[in-house]
């Protein structure tokens, strides 16, 4: 026996509990199911308002069901386009953040450096690559430093050249973390 003629005899009364026990799982079954058996339940519904006999408003009741047949089905065209819509926003976002990592590139063109103490230089490197420096002696902090990096893609680089114009020392001690021992100015 057909689904629809198994919903049209629960709809009707005259299913047996075997019948009733078959459409539940159906329906359980996925949410197109529910769906099916909630349009025939509907179209059901309203003929059965519309009575058997062929009367003047004969035609009247099944454009009412047509339309609220129609009425139903733009809900849910409209359900899975807001859906569609949400997801695609989603991707959109994604794609952009993701793709704007690589097309943009955060590092500044250059550093220029014009007779700062090396504590200036060593904290505006900090700052853009997320690094630590420290040094040990307090007096290389006050050296002065003039230099110009471009676009420099490993901040090893920048320190290792700080180190050797000022004679101190590179040690890195951990990833993104390094030292500055001993030199002077």
């Amino acid at each position: 026996m057909s689904k629809a003629k198994v919903i049209y005899r629960v709809l009707r009364g005259i299913a047996s509990d075997a019948e009733r026990d078959e459409l539940q799982h159906w329906i359980a079954a996925s949410e197109a199911n529910r769906e099916e058996y909630e349009d025939l339940k509907l179209v059901y519904r309203l003929s059965q308002r519309a009575g058997v006999p062929r009367d003047n408003r004969y035609h009247e009741r099944f454009e009412q069901i047509r339309r609220k047949a129609t009425a139903r089905l733009g809900r849910k065209a409209r359900a899975r386009q807001g859906s569609r819509l949400v997801g695609a926003l989603v991707c959109a976002g994604l794609a952009l953040f993701l793709g704007i990592h690589s097309v943009i590139d955060f590092r500044p063109a250059t550093f220029q450096f014009q007779d700062q103490t090396l504590r200036q230089v060593l904290s505006l490197v900090e700052r853009t690559y997320g690094i630590q420096v420290r040094v040990d002696e307090d007096a290389l902090e006050s050296c002065r430093f003039t230099g110009t990096f471009y676009r420099v893609d490993q901040p090893d680089d920048i320190i290792r050249s700080i180190s050797r114009s000022v004679g101190a020392d590179f040690v890195a001690t951990a990833p993104g973390k390094y030292r500055l021992l001993g030199g002077g100015c």
